[in-house]
């Protein structure tokens, strides 16, 4: 999540002064976040970390761990530490690594859990954030009661989401790049990111390489990834399933992996494995993006006659563009630039107080040779952090556009979009509303059928208007 969606929540800090923090650097393997208030003595053991947090309001110490993307954590002890902001333990860890003063700009603290992630502005209060969990999964998660209850967040120094990959690219420091590439590395073995499949056999010889060195005719035989798959491809990847003739997909994977993991050894333009990773990684449409959970509306055909179950998706939200990733398949149903789509949130209905807010995104196509709009809607408990981070987004790439043409914002907002056909591959796994150029509904394939039109209802100016029963944040 973008760190401006906490702006405007009610998590107020107490102003106190800027203490200074002494740091005590100590490496332990990964585990949940523990945050714990202890009077000062020498009975604590780093092997109660991870066990369930108590809090003595006597204390001032306070002993806390932030993790890296490299399975590690940093363990600190703070004075007065309930009060240490996200911007001083930023630097603490910056420091506790050794990276240059560039880092700032790059990485930054993120408030995570498996239901929600959440990146912190330098002011924010870690410990106050985290005492406001249950809280913030019940606002903006349609979790269940146990599930949210069983959740505690981790402190995690992670890739700034608004650092862009044209200044990621400038990057020269090799630990910058290194830590970097261990986070793009989590993002592709976690299926977030997902690759096609020509590309998905390189970045598992790349990580093969790292792992366990140069290839090895005598060692690395079929048989040698039966239990490392998971290190190498993402999950989806080494389920043991079958396919015709009675090979198994694990199988014709590890012999694809086998084969490439051979070409990287071979290849002498490779310098620094980690940092072709990360290249590569680059030429994902979809790098660096934040992640918010949604769900779609599955397309209503003839064939079908009852309503079918919502589809589960990620929306990928970067500097660039948004996506949104079927979550079950691992696959783009949709791209979009922000020069091509327009988009609004909603909250939900008078009539409907316990629905989701939803996120719409309307853009161009091409049906039969003629223009048409497409209009997509998101429900989800996130959409208002999706829009926050995409009108920042936009906002960014209008003052970019000023600085180099000198337009003005209103002509920059209404300049021509430009139709992609390659979109429409995976339209009919979307639940997508048609309409021409006067704001006609010409088709929609949702399961209900909406009762207003919506055209072109978002910030970009048109000459369309909002209807009056939708209800519409300005």
């Amino acid at each position: 999540m973008a760190n401006q969606n906490l702006e405007n929540q009610p998590l107020t800090e107490d102003n106190g002064n800027e203490v200074p923090l002494p740091a005590r650097r100590e490496r332990i393997p990964l585990q949940r976040l523990h945050i714990e208030q202890r009077q000062s003595d020498s009975s604590y053991s780093t092997s109660e970390l991870g066990r369930q947090s108590s809090i003595s309001p006597t204390s001032r110490n306070l002993e806390l761990c932030v993790y890296t993307m490299d399975k590690c954590g940093l363990q600190f002890c703070l004075d007065n530490g309930k009060h240490a902001t996200a911007g001083e333990l930023s630097k603490l860890v910056q420091g506790n690594l050794e990276l240059p003063h560039q880092a700032s700009e790059v990485f930054c603290l993120w408030l995570t859990s498996p239901l929600l992630q959440l990146q912190l502005k330098p002011h924010h209060k870690p410990y106050k954030l985290c005492k406001q969990w249950y809280q913030l999964l019940t606002k903006f998660t349609g979790a269940k009661q146990e599930d949210i209850e069983k959740e505690e967040p981790i402190l995690c120094y992670q890739r700034n989401c608004f650092l862009s990959v044209k200044d990621e690219k400038r990057i020269t420091d090799t630990a910058i790049l290194h830590r970097l590439f261990d986070e793009a590395k989590y993002n592709i073995l976690e299926g977030r990111y997902p690759v096609p499949e020509n590309d998905i056999y390189y970045f598992g010889a790349l990580l093969t390489f790292i792992e366990h060195g140069k290839f090895d005719p005598n060692i690395h035989q079929p048989g040698f990834f039966k239990d490392k798959m998971s290190e190498c491809l993402p999950g989806h990847m080494c389920k043991n399933r079958w396919s015709f003739p009675g090979r198994s997909l694990r199988h014709m994977n590890e012999q694809k992996l086998l084969e490439r993991y051979q070409h990287v050894s071979e290849a002498t333009h490779i310098t620094d494995h980690k940092v072709e990773f990360l290249k590569k990684c680059w030429e994902l449409p979809y790098y660096g993006s934040v992640f918010f959970k949604g769900q779609i509306e599955r397309p209503c055909t003839s064939m079908i006659m009852r309503e079918m179950p919502d589809r589960a998706v990620h929306v990928a939200v970067n500097r660039e563009m948004v996506h949104i990733i079927d979550l079950e398949k691992k696959a783009i149903l949709l791209g979009l630039g922000y020069d091509e789509l327009s988009w609004e949130y909603t909250e939900p209905s008078v009539d409907r107080p316990n629905g989701f807010p939803c996120l719409w995104l309307e853009f161009d196509a091409e049906e039969e040779r003629k223009k048409v709009n497409k209009l997509l809607q998101i429900f989800s408990k996130q959409a208002v952090m999706m829009d926050a981070m995409i009108e920042v987004c936009v906002e960014d790439l209008n003052r970019r556009d000023i600085n180099t043409s000198g337009a003005l914002p209103s002509q920059l907002m209404n300049r021509q979009i430009s139709v992609k056909p390659s979109l429409t591959n995976r339209f009919d796994r979307l639940s997508l509303s048609t309409f021409n150029d006067e704001g006609e509904r010409i088709t929609s394939s949702a399961a209900v059928k909406r009762q207003f039109s919506l055209s072109n209802p978002f910030r970009r100016q048109t000459k369309y208007h909002h209807p009056s029963n939708l209800t519409v944040r300005h």
